[in-house]
Order: C-alpha cells, then sequence, then structure tokens
C-alpha cells in the first residue's frame, strides 16, 4: 500500500515539475513568434498570409499576440479559394521546459513544404535550434 502511494505521490509530483498545463496564449505565443519569424522576417511579411494552429484558428489571444508582430497575419478560416499562402503550425511536443519542437507547414495552395523545427530557450528567448525538412511537393 504504501509503495502504491509513493508511486502517486511521485506521479503527481512529476508531472507539476513538467510545468503543468501549457497556456496557448502565454506559452506557446513566444515559440510560434520564432517559428513564424523563419518564414515572415518582418511585420509587412505577414500581408497575404493565412495563420492556421494544427489546422484551426489560433485562439483569439494568441492571434492577438501574434498581430502585435505581424498586424496583416490573418486566420486561416478567411483564406479565399485558389491560390493563397497558408501556414500551418502543428504537433508541438515538450522535450523538457526550454526544448520544444514542432511542424511549420506552408503552401500556397499548390506547392508547399514542411519542417520539424527544434526551438530552444537560452535566458528567456526562444531561438530555432535546428530545421529539417519533412516534405516539398
Amino acid at each position: 500500500m504504501q509503495r502504491t502511494l509513493l508511486f502517486i505521490g511521485l506521479c503527481i509530483l512529476g508531472s507539476g515539475c513538467n510545468g503543468g498545463p501549457v497556456d496557448e496564449a502565454k506559452d506557446l505565443a513566444p515559440i510560434f513568434e520564432t517559428a513564424l519569424g523563419e518564414l515572415l522576417k518582418e511585420p509587412s511579411k505577414g500581408e497575404g498570409f493565412f495563420l492556421f494552429i494544427d489546422g484551426k484558428d489560433p485562439a483569439p489571444d494568441l492571434r492577438d499576440q501574434l498581430n502585435k508582430k505581424w498586424p496583416k497575419l490573418e486566420v486561416g478560416s478567411k483564406v479565399p479559394q485558389g491560390k493563397a499562402d497558408r501556414i500551418n503550425l502543428s504537433n508541438v511536443e515538450w522535450i523538457d521546459r526550454n526544448t520544444v519542437e514542432l511542424r511549420l507547414g506552408k503552401s500556397n495552395g499548390m506547392d508547399g513544404h514542411i519542417q520539424r523545427l527544434r526551438l530552444v530557450r537560452k535566458d528567456g528567448v526562444w531561438t530555432v535550434a535546428s530545421a529539417t525538412t519533412d516534405a516539398i511537393s
């Protein structure tokens, strides 16, 4: 019985030390901003781009945060038919508190590519440590 309680206690403690649940707007905004920076270097580059997070529109708080840097970046649901630049950030996987991997997909409605990005946080700033191309069409 004591072993079971000890095991349960360690599981609870372990999950708490992992950072707890992720607040998308607060925790993921700087990560997504760093990933988007790979494509959209300056604010004007956001014009004509439509953003999806896991295939859906970003949450309003997250959208507002990203629009501070790219005011003309639109949500994915507003993408017009045909050729338009779509960005999808997905498959976020926390390696540890300071390392995260995610997929960055970009398509213009015809051609596209998918990259796997590994981001690391040093001194509170996220940077891209590596980028691997998963697919090109």
